[in-house]
């Protein structure tokens, strides 16, 4: 990847977490983005690109904690099936497809 590549993917970075902020989706900007300009297959660009969620969940969390905002009664509930149902789809993604079929599910 050169230069310009990188600059490409890291302002995509930038628009996804802006999209992700505002109503979600930004995904679909950097999957995409990692897997034509970075030259990724589809499985490892959404693989990292998770590691982007997750790090920009964790800031939001962060975030609205020291506003005095927590929402994790509520969100006991949820978590178990959330988790189940995470680890499935981890597992049906990385386990069951190829790169090509990612791709061609994602659209890519």
């Amino acid at each position: 990847m050169d230069i310009t590549q990188a600059l490409l993917v890291a302002a995509a970075g930038v628009a996804a977490g802006v999209v992700n902020a505002m109503a979600g989706g930004g995904s679909l900007l950097t999957v995409s983005l990692l897997t034509v300009v970075g030259d990724l297959g589809g499985l490892v660009a959404n693989g990292t690109n998770r590691i982007g969620v997750m790090t920009q969940n964790l800031a939001s969390a962060a975030g609205y904690r020291s506003e005095g905002v927590s929402g994790l009664r509520r969100a006991v509930p949820v978590l178990a099936p959330a988790l189940i149902g995470s680890a499935i789809g981890a597992y049906t993604v990385s386990g069951l497809l190829s790169d090509t079929a990612f791709e061609q599910t994602f659209g890519i």
